[in-house]
């Protein structure tokens, strides 16, 4: 067995960020619920190597983890996992009316956006799931643009919860505002 690494925290938070990333990858093609676990497993981690990282990066930084998850895996293998983890919740909430998936498919489009998998990752299952938050986006919105709204104004809630409905129609309003928000796209890009 080999010795345990006695470096600095942030090197250790930062290995087992990169461990939880390993795993998720080794168990795509595993069960629902292994993926399910490790895809928590890889929040929780990367949660808990934002936290470490704070003092040099802004407090919102923990909130920056779909932006890191898009530049850590590969599109194919992200689909896979958010489908895997989100599946049975898009099965049973959207796709029960072919409009409602259609119309997350077109949001995710106008957002900028792969696939409307990743409507999951940016926002979670609440928004997703909410006809009143795909209804009257605005336009030239960008994921990323809410995303940095929704974590400069978190609710007093822990980063790994999802957002909520009236978070996410809060960032939307605040975007059609006359003040608009500044955009999150010069800070990250993600192709």
């Amino acid at each position: 067995m080999a010795p345990k690494e006695t470096s600095t925290p942030n090197i250790d938070r930062r290995s087992a960020l990169r461990n939880a990333l390993h795993r998720l990858v080794d168990v795509t093609e595993q069960s629902q619920e292994l993926i399910t676990q490790a895809w928590e497993n890889l929040r929780e981690e990367y949660h808990d190597y934002a936290i470490a990282e704070e003092e040099k990066e802004p407090p919102e930084y923990a909130e920056y983890f779909p932006i890191w998850t898009l530049s850590h895996l590969p599109h194919l293998k992200l689909r896979l996992i958010l489908e895997t983890v989100y599946g049975d919740h898009w099965k049973a909430e959207v796709t029960t009316n072919r409009n409602e998936a259609a119309t997350r498919a077109r949001s995710a489009e106008r957002l900028g956006l792969r696939n409307y998998w990743e409507l999951y990752l940016f926002f979670g299952p609440l928004v997703v799931k909410s006809r009143h938050c795909w209804s009257s986006l605005p336009e030239n919105l960008d994921a990323r643009d809410i995303l940095a709204h929704l974590a400069r104004n978190r609710d007093n809630r822990g980063p790994l919860t999802h957002y909520t409905v009236r978070e996410f129609t809060a960032a939307c309003r605040a975007w059609k505002s006359p003040r608009r928000l500044p955009s999150f796209r010069i800070l990250f890009s993600v192709s």
